[in-house]
């Protein structure tokens, strides 16, 4: 998992070029070892301009967070080789340190045919395998922050930077959860999902899957039903 720096170190101003809309699309190559394509998305050296407003302007996360993780290859700047949309990849991730599934994030529109803004690339494993993790060391950590969604993660670090924030990716999770329960048996487990019919699911199944005691987020009334964390 990675290890966060204690203070995030703010952004630094940059001379930024603009988009060449007619720029070749990347083609990432056709590498079933995820951690060798892991790799070559590094060296794709995509301008993170996109990926920087998209994070710190609509997601309102910290701008030296989001330098943080870009310098430390916890997010990969990159485009679409559907559309050229501008995105971020992010890595999910074995107890061990093995890359599992890596995934695509749009900074806006659909990266698919069928619409979707964000998807896994193929030979992921992300059913049983693998977490997106954001924080300390998880030996060293008393709270382990559990969500869905890789933004979900980097906001609840952002929150709490001395907890490790894990998301799952996806909303069939029970086999990969039991395993994790062996590791984070003597942590405080907070659930943090978001606050709708669905979230409220995952936050039962996640409670049996685990099987420890948990604890969950409380929505406050100015934050009505279908709020995403």
């Amino acid at each position: 998992f990675y290890v966060a720096p204690k203070e995030p170190r703010p952004t630094k101003p940059q001379a930024v070029a603009k988009p060449n809309p007619a720029a070749t699309k990347p083609v990432l190559p056709p590498q079933p070892d995820l951690n060798k394509r892991w790799n070559d998305l590094v060296n794709l050296k995509i301008k993170p301009k996109p990926v920087e407003d998209y994070l710190t302007t609509k997601r309102k996360i910290q701008p030296g967070i989001v330098t943080d993780m870009i310098e430390s290859k916890i997010i990969i700047p990159g485009r679409s080789t559907f559309n050229n949309q501008p995105l971020f990849f992010a890595a999910f991730r074995s107890m061990e340190g093995e890359i599992t599934a890596i995934q695509e994030i749009s900074t806006d529109g659909p990266i698919t045919k069928g619409g979707a803004k964000k998807k896994f690339q193929s030979k992921s494993r992300i059913k049983d395998h693998g977490f997106f993790a954001l924080g300390p060391d998880y030996n060293k950590v008393d709270t382990v922050l559990i969500s869905e969604s890789v933004i979900n993660a980097i906001t609840t670090y952002q929150a709490i930077p001395d907890a490790l924030s894990i998301a799952i990716g996806s909303s069939n999770f029970t086999a990969k959860l039991s395993k994790l329960s062996k590791s984070i048996k003597d942590k405080t487990i907070i659930l943090c999902f978001d606050n709708d019919l669905p979230g409220r699911k995952a936050t039962h199944s996640a409670t049996n899957a685990l099987n420890l005691q948990t604890h969950r987020i409380m929505w406050t009334k100015d934050q009505p039903a279908g709020t995403d964390i």
